[in-house]
């Protein structure tokens, strides 16, 4: 390769430069690929890029990068290949490029970044036996240039990257010689590294050039985590660090120093000793008192950093000092010294301060609720840390909650992480925060001006404040029997009284809101039971479902629903003002400026469906509120099937009113959620009037325009009427709308895939009710599905391929169905069906083979089979099933057993292979003489050892998961 390329300056060049344009010629960008990779596989193409690096300074540095990257691959892959003369002259070659004044200095940092990374490389690869003195080499061109001593500290990181760092996953070798690499340096040049941090601390960091000082101190920084401690806690290091606290441009390397030795892994007895020799606690307290004023908010969010790292190791280490029942006073005194710091971090006005603490914070909770709350320090401590934490997430008045930017996020991700530290610290002391929540919120809702003029991040603060203590207390619950003294019926009604209701912002309303759903057991008491018009008045007025956020409004709707879903009894009598409030917001319509959205209404329309469902509502009336509450959605329906859809001006307008079409069945299912199931809807006298709203579904499939959206819809219906009518009503119904689906789209694959859980889910239900209709169905189905799965398509559609498999599974679903009971599966075998027989059989021993990615599926396909075989092996009413099964299933058995693919160590493999040992068992219980016969001839053809062909018969009389066993223990 060095023949080939030693005179190529310009092609390198070129090629490099091809790579990196994209208006090039695809050819020839290609061929400039194909040079590079050829280069960097080349056994002297890490010489030959060295040598030009080192000498041709005019190189462009896309050019120069292309070089270091051949000479990082020969390093990182072949360096054990290279001779010691080859060895020496790399090495030498990069060192003279650092002799050269200008050649740091002149290079852009991702130059020097891949050098620095090279170097750590040779130094993996050669420290201690083949370069010993790898760091007085590296310090040697200090003299250089400045520059050279930003390499060095570049080089330095290199090494922390490649031995140290606990970012990336490494092999258990690499792991082994990073070890030894880290003794080699504790005992060779680490003192020699600590030495050259001092050397550039000195020279400096009082000059302009004190980027180098800040610079080292993030390489100390990364070091301190596992150098021996002597080497740093030392007065020389320490002056240092202390006297860059007080820098501008230093302080942030230093206090990164610091918190590297505060949470350095020690005895905890001996990091408290260390802890006591730096005293940061008074240092940081003398510090914040003389120039509190002065400090930014990013020197400030460092010296959190620090409080935060002195609180968590504190506070840890007393935890497990108190696991060893060993005395913890020293540390009780010293985070008795560090909390008032915490505290006051985390009032602090900016965010950014605050949450550099919570981490201790959270630490400081733990640490009390191991050694518990036994004086009163410690309870005032952790009370102004918890009325912190609330003030703390009170919202801006510039937040935008119409959009939420960069910054509204990271404040709802900090209002989060406070919310989780306040339940932490209501489940602390239960009472003691409970007590100070119910203070906190009726003092904050007493006073001028009223509450609805009030700022509403006050108050939004309250109302959340609420919220969260049912939230964090979930002992404390509302009930019927509640004291009207207890906490929560107090703060309720506090809320309630304030009038807080009528506040205009979006915020407050949906806090409001979202109380009244989480505490709606306050209103079935007796002191709660007297607000439910006002919450009633907030909800259909101009702060809820006709507040002008529509987001508020969605919100709104949700809550409601739920709202009656808890209260339904005691709302009844409030339905005619319900009914007559939510009718103007109930539009079937295709516009744009609907006051709630379609989706929102249906949450309305299951609210109805609740209340009218409550037993207490008389039939009549029951029946005269939902024919008022139906009426103008089917009124709706028969106008736009009637002639409005077909009369549609294009495309985008028929599938806007299809879809509203789907949206007046999903509103008509929503009501009917209020009745949980055919007895229910049997009792209420009303389902005489959702049998007729399925009628008029039903003439919607003929629709020619818009049909996968409109069937959709019809049969999303029928499948929740299966839940609530009875047969009689159902039965026509349902056989009639799989009939004309089956007619209209039955070898559509995604319309029989979804098709196939509905009569799955009949099935399941009415059983030898609906057998004369599965009978009907079955062939027609059977064949619907075969065709589709035997229409052409192109393998390498993915999404094709899918469908397909989905059919399959749900093809097979369908006959578990048909063979789940012997009413069922007898349709396999009526007159009709019975010459069918061995395809459909056959089709289900393809499945039990050809699935073994999907072991679930293939389990099905055993589940069928061993249903039949339980239901007809020996019996004579099904006389040709016997043949079925000693010539295909128990091959098929045999062949997916041996199969490599069914992997019986997986849990859903075995599951496979239990059923498998079912399938043989209960075909051995039926007629064991001619199952042995058959079973010992495929035996013999099978490659399986003797000693399987002897107690095979034996564990045949074994239960089935002993047989599995049995056969687990003879696979591979």
């Amino acid at each position: 390769m060095a023949g080939d390329v030693g005179g190529a300056c310009d092609e390198l060049e070129q090629a490099v430069l091809l790579c990196h344009d994209p208006t090039a010629a695809e050819a020839l960008r290609h061929h400039a690929h194909q040079y590079c990779e050829q280069l960097k596989q080349s056994a002297e193409g890490w010489l030959y890029c060295t040598e030009r690096f080192v000498q041709a300074a005019a190189y462009r540095d896309e050019t120069r990068f292309m070089c270091l990257q051949v000479i990082e691959f020969a390093v990182r892959n072949r360096h054990d290949q290279l001779d010691p003369q080859q060895v020496l002259k790399l090495r030498e070659l990069l060192l003279s490029w650092l002799r050269v004044p200008t050649s740091v200095q002149a290079s852009p940092p991702f130059i020097k970044n891949k050098m620095a990374l090279i170097f750590g490389l040779l130094f993996v690869a050669e420290f201690p036996a083949a370069w010993p003195t790898f760091f007085i080499d590296l310090k040697a061109v200090w003299d250089v240039s400045p520059h050279n001593i930003d390499f060095y500290l570049r080089v330095l990181m290199a090494i922390d990257v490649e031995v140290v760092d606990r970012d990336f996953l490494r092999s258990a070798l690499v792991l082994e010689r990073n070890s030894r690499l880290k003794d080699a340096m504790r005992e060779l040049a680490l003192p020699f590294i600590v030495n050259s941090w001092h050397d550039i601390f000195t020279a400096f960091a009082a000059t302009p050039l004190c980027a180098l000082a800040a610079d080292c101190l993030g390489v100390a920084a990364s070091y301190i985590s596992w150098i021996d401690i002597s080497l740093v806690a030392t007065e020389q290091f320490l002056t240092h660090l202390f006297v860059f606290m007080s820098s501008d441009s230093l302080r942030e390397g230093a206090v990164d120093c610091f918190i590297a030795l505060v949470s350095k892994g020690m005895d905890p007895v001996a990091k408290i000793e260390l802890l006591d020799s730096l005293n940061l606690i008074g240092f940081l307290q003398t510090l914040l008192s003389q120039n509190a004023v002065n400090y930014d908010v990013d020197s400030l969010i460092r010296l959190g950093r620090l409080v935060n790292a002195i609180v968590v190791t504190l506070c840890s280490g007393a935890m497990k000092l108190a696991e060893q029942h060993a005395n913890i006073e020293a540390s009780e005194l010293r985070i008795s010294a560090s909390v008032p710091l915490l505290i006051a971090f985390l009032a602090h006005n900016d965010d950014g301060v605050s949450e550099t603490v919570l981490p201790g914070a959270t630490n400081y909770v733990q640490y009390l609720k191991q050694t518990g709350l036994h004086s009163e320090d410690r309870i005032k401590c952790i009370t102004t840390v918890f009325l912190n934490v609330i003030m703390k997430m009170k919202y801006d008045l510039e937040y935008n909650f119409e959009r939420q930017d960069e910054d509204e996020v990271m404040f709802m991700e900090f209002r989060s992480a406070l919310e989780v530290l306040f339940e932490n610290i209501v489940m602390l002391a239960p009472e003691k925060m409970v007590a100070t929540c119910q203070e906190f919120i009726q003092n904050s809702l007493l006073g001028q001006p009223p509450v609805y003029h009030r700022a509403f991040n006050d108050v939004e603060l309250v109302l959340n404040v609420v919220f969260l203590l049912g939230k964090a207390a979930p002992g404390r619950t509302i009930n019927e029997e509640s004291s009207p003294d207890a906490p929560l019926i107090c703060v309720m009604s506090a809320v309630l009284a304030s009038g807080v209701a009528m506040h205009p912002h979006r915020a407050v309303s949906l806090q409001f809101f979202e109380n009244i759903v989480r505490y709606a057991a306050f209103f079935k008491t007796a002191t709660g039971h007297p607000h439910l018009p006002t919450v009633l008045a907030a909800f259909f007025g101009k702060v809820g479902l006709n507040n002008p956020s529509p987001h508020v409004r969605s919100r709104v709707a949700y809550l409601l629903q739920r709202f009656c879903r808890a209260m339904r009894a005691l709302l009844l009598p409030h339905c005619p003002q319900i009914l007559d409030a939510v009718a103007p917001l109930l539009q079937a319509s295709v516009a744009a400026d609907l006051p709630l959205t379609l989706d929102d209404q249906q949450f309305l329309y299951e609210a109805i469906g609740l209340l009218i469902a409550e037993p207490a509502v008389t039939v009549t009336n029951r029946q005269a509120i939902l024919q008022a509450v139906l009426a103008p959605l089917m009124a709706r329906f028969q106008e736009i099937t009637g002639q409005e859809l077909m009369h549609a001006v294009d495309t985008a307008s028929q599938q806007k009113l299809a879809e509203l079409l789907v949206h007046i069945m999903s509103s008509v299912m929503c009501v009917s959620k209020g009745f949980a199931n055919a007895r229910k809807l049997g009792e209420s006298g009303c389902a005489g009037i959702f049998k007729l709203s399925l009628d008029a579904f039903i003439h919607a499939l003929s629709i020619p325009v818009q049909t996968s959206i409109i069937r959709g819809g019809v049969r999303t219906y029928l499948h929740r009427m299966n839940v609530i009518l009875g047969g009689p009503e159902l039965l026509p119904a349902a056989h009639q709308i799989v009939t004309e689906l089956l007619h209209l789209d039955g070898s559509d694959l995604k319309t029989l895939t979804e098709m196939i859980p509905l009569v799955t889910q009949l099935i399941a239900r009415f059983k030898h009710e609906i057998v004369p209709f599965l009978n009907h169905l079955f062939l027609p189905l059977v064949q619907g599905i075969m065709s589709a799965l035997g229409s052409e398509f192109d393998p390498r559609d993915s999404e094709a391929q899918a469908e397909r498999t989905d059919l399959r599974r749900a093809y097979f679903s369908l006959l578990g169905g048909f063979a789940g009971s012997a009413e069922v599966a007898c349709v396999f075998v009526t007159p009709e069906n019975v010459q069918h027989l061995s395809l459909v059989l056959g089709t289900v021993m393809q499945g039990c083979v050809e699935f073994e990615h999907d072991p679930a599926t293939q389990k099905g396909c055993f589940t069928i089979v061993r249903r039949l075989t339980k239901l007809w092996l020996g019996n004579p009413s099904v006389p040709g099933f016997q043949a079925l099964f000693f010539e295909h299933v128990l091959p098929t058995c045999f062949q997916a057993y041996i199969s490599p693919g069914l992997q019986v160590a997986d849990g859903q493999g075995w599951l496979v292979l239990v059923e498998i040992a079912e399938v043989q068992r209960v075909a051995y219980s039926k007629c064991a003489g001619e199952f042995l016969q058959h079973a010992q001839a495929l035996l013999a053809k099978l490659s399986l050892p003797p000693k399987f062909m002897a107690e095979y018969p034996a564990a045949l009389q074994l239960s089935k998961l002993e047989l599995a066993k049995f056969l687990k223990s003879f696979k591979g």
